[in-house]
């Protein structure tokens, strides 16, 4: 099911017959993920509330179609962005806590459905990605194995408790495994994404194997929570002088 995916992503992209389009895309992607895994944290506060601007104008816009609600987009795209932009630019700390729980549900949903799913992979049948998020989100849980769908609840809200309160409780902790798990999971999915494309042929030299995709996402999470761990505790000002020394210099 999930080279189907992939294989739909790929094939949803404008006409490409040379495979420009989908290397830009693919390198784009790998290389945005892996600077989010190593300087992302650095300008948290911006991200976030730009991150936040954005959502804030994507509900402007569904949340009034989705109820049918006859108001001016203009309007609700507006209120939206500035409540969630200042939302994300307040509450910064918050974000970043339930930002890190959700990406650590997604991640450890999908090594669930890896270590669960059957090995005859047609079996599990396909998604259509041209229908709507919630018919999609449908779509994967009744396509998913029966033991997925059983652990799977629980699994997700353990990880989603316990990342968002250690996000809570350590904020550069939250920071830096925020951005080196975000980093990590753009930059798979589009080597994923690479590798389902006839037209790129550079990324042939690495396998797409779960363990090799496996061993590559933790060597990239753990570089880049250590080197913005690093960056996120080095001093930032020059440290005051003493007034011994200020003593000193006006004698």
């Amino acid at each position: 099911m999930a080279d189907s995916i992939f294989k739909q992503l790929i094939e949803s992209l404008p006409a490409d017959p040379n495979g420009v389009l989908t290397t830009v895309v693919v390198a784009m992607g790998i290389g945005i993920g892996a600077l989010t895994a190593l300087l992302g944290a650095l300008h948290s506060r911006v991200t976030i509330s730009l991150m936040m601007l954005s959502l804030g104008a994507v509900l402007g816009v569904w949340v009034p179609s989705s109820l049918g609600m006859e108001i001016d987009r203009a309007i609700t795209i507006s209120i939206g962005s500035v409540v969630f932009g200042l939302l994300g630019y307040l509450l910064h700390r918050v974000c970043v806590a339930v930002g890190l729980g959700v990406l650590a549900t997604i991640a450890s949903m999908a090594i669930l459905y890896e270590h669960t799913r059957p090995i005859d992979t047609a079996a599990s049948g396909a998604v259509d990605l041209g229908t709507s998020f919630l018919a999609v989100a449908r779509s994967l849980w009744e396509t998913a194995p029966e033991n997925f769908r059983s652990l799977a609840p629980w699994v997700a809200l353990a990880t989603f408790l316990v990342a968002t309160i250690l996000g809570l409780i350590f904020r550069k902790f939250g920071m830096a495994a925020l951005y080196s798990l975000g980093g990590t999971m753009l930059t798979l999915f589009c080597i994923r994404l690479g590798h389902a494309s006839d037209k790129i042929t550079w990324l042939d030299s690495l396998k797409s194997g779960p363990m090799t995709i496996a061993a590559l996402g933790m060597a990239m999470l753990l570089v880049g929570f250590m080197t913005q761990m690093v960056l996120l505790h080095r001093p930032t000002t020059e440290p005051e002088p003493s007034r011994r020394k200020e003593e000193e210099v006006e004698v």
